[in-house]
């Protein structure tokens, strides 16, 4: 009996002991990209089956880039086979921290030799929490997918242009591996993620469109990836070929200028410029004055097309836009340095490290939004009393007060803040002191001073408008414009 029960222990050792290496399946973080121009972000996810088992495991998103797509919306996802792809008609499912798959049936059926895109249901999903993905329906070892996911802060799809958070969500993304577009680090400073990356190149770039210059000649192509803003003085007729490196949902300004002398020139745009949507120009034709800039906007729709909505002539200069707020940009060279100056407030804001740290400082009027309430009595004069509540999801404080209405009359208005917790606020909780948002026989009124008021905000505050008294006026708008802080 002893010598079977060695037998069985030896076959049990020979069995671990080391051999060929199994790999695994993964579902790994790429990278997280800002998309030009806007303020959403594409998350690209490269998913390997295991090389025994055919299988993925279920994978849910860092916090880093929880952190940054929170709160954000799911409005486009792309699916690229590999080398290796995986069975045709395999499932993606994209689920939400309740375990709700936020596509719906959209990533069912993926195909097996193509780049596809699939939108979600009749809705767009908000991201509440971390996203996990499920791949299932595929018996290819190592088979391999790459995902990208496209977020907004809009539920339309792409998000417009604004900081919305960056700032603060920077300083998690060292849990990703941010591997594309970004420049290696010249100045020798520490690195963004698992990559040796510029943390001056990557936030300049993400957050602020980036103006690149483009150099004269017979032929030029622009690559989307180095900015969003390119110039170019014209020297000779001109080919401007299709831009590289594109991100799906990117928009590009482009300013032609006529050469002081020895013009007027000519461009002719590369195939993968289209005309024809509604509002659009039909050709892009440059104007013949010495020295004016035309200007020309396009966005990047899908692979290979570039759709032209925007073209001017006669421009005195070419304008770089930038941040609300912001007068000047500086790179990031030494240990300290300034990215761009508050207009309103004079305060700077940008990067200063310590050894391998980085910490990001910003100014106190880095964003301003405004919230507030629209009173209507339908056509009958307005009721005083309670007219409603709302919460503010962010640190703020309150900067102005705007009363409009659609008649001359008069009105005022008190504000009153309180916790969630002590929901909802009374008279006893106002803010305004003395100072209520009023008008007097008139239509509008408008106080930046906000005397005596209590003007901070934060995250989860709900406000209660309530009106004390009016005077002919059917409906009435109480706007709060707030500095995010």
């Amino acid at each position: 009996m002893k010598r079977i029960l060695s037998a069985a222990l030896l076959a049990a050792l020979c069995l671990g002991s080391p051999g060929p290496a199994i790999a695994a399946g993964t579902v790994t973080e790429t990278s997280i990209e800002r998309l030009a121009g806007t303020s959403g972000y594409v998350l690209t996810l490269t998913c390997t089956a295991d090389s025994a088992a055919a299988t993925y495991p279920s994978t849910a998103t860092s916090a880093g880039v929880n952190e940054l797509i929170d709160g954000l919306y799911l409005y486009q996802v792309e699916t690229d086979p590999g080398a290796t792809a995986p069975t045709d008609n395999y499932d993606i499912e994209i689920r939400s921290a309740r375990a709700v798959d936020l596509m719906g049936t959209g990533l069912a059926n993926r195909d097996t030799a193509n780049t596809e895109i699939a939108y979600p249901g009749s809705m767009t999903p908000l991201v509440d929490g971390a996203l996990t993905i499920v791949i299932s329906g595929n018996s290819v070892n190592s088979a391999v997918v790459v995902m990208r996911l496209y977020f907004s802060r809009s539920p339309g799809g792409r998000a417009g242009t604004g900081s919305g958070g960056a700032d603060t969500a920077l300083s998690n993304l060292a849990a990703v591996a941010i591997n594309l577009d970004l420049e290696p680090a010249s100045d020798g400073s520490a690195n963004l993620g698992s990559a040796s990356k510029n943390f001056g190149t990557a936030y300049i770039r993400r957050v602020v469109p980036k103006q690149v210059t483009l150099t004269p000649g017979a032929s030029v192509t622009p690559d989307a990836s180095a900015g969003s803003i390119f110039l170019l003085t014209l020297d000779q007729n001109t080919t401007v070929a299709n831009p590289t490196n594109a991100v799906v949902g990117q928009t590009a300004t482009f300013w032609f200028q006529q050469a002081a002398a020895g013009g007027p020139f000519t461009i002719t745009l590369g195939s993968n410029f289209k005309y024809g949507v509604s509002g659009a120009p039909t050709e892009v034709v440059l104007g013949t004055t010495a020295s004016k800039w035309d200007r020309m906007i396009a966005e990047y729709k899908a692979t290979n097309t570039w759709e032209v909505v925007s073209f001017a002539q006669g421009f005195e200069t070419a304008s770089a836009a930038q941040l609300p707020g912001i007068s000047t940009l500086n790179t990031l060279t030494g240990a300290t340095q300034t990215l761009g100056v508050d207009t309103t407030t004079g305060a700077t804001f940008g990067w200063s490290s310590s050894g391998t740290a980085h910490t990001l400082q910003t100014g106190t009027d880095f964003s301003t939004r405004t919230v507030g309430i629209t009173v209507d009595g339908a056509g009958s004069a307005i009721t005083t009393g309670v007219k409603g509540f709302i919460e503010v999801p962010f640190n703020a404080t309150i900067i102005q007060a705007t009363t409009l209405l659609d008649q001359s009359g008069s009105i005022v208005f008190d504000v009153w803040k309180d916790t969630y917790a002590n929901y909802a606020p009374t008279v006893a909780d106002t803010i305004t002191a003395s100072a209520k948002p009023t008008v007097s026989t008139a239509t509008k009124a408008q106080d930046a001073t906000l005397t005596g008021w209590t003007t901070a905000i934060t995250a989860g505050d709900i406000i209660g408008f309530n009106v004390d008294s009016i005077t002919t006026a059917t409906r009435a708008h109480l706007i709060l414009k707030l500095r995010v802080n």
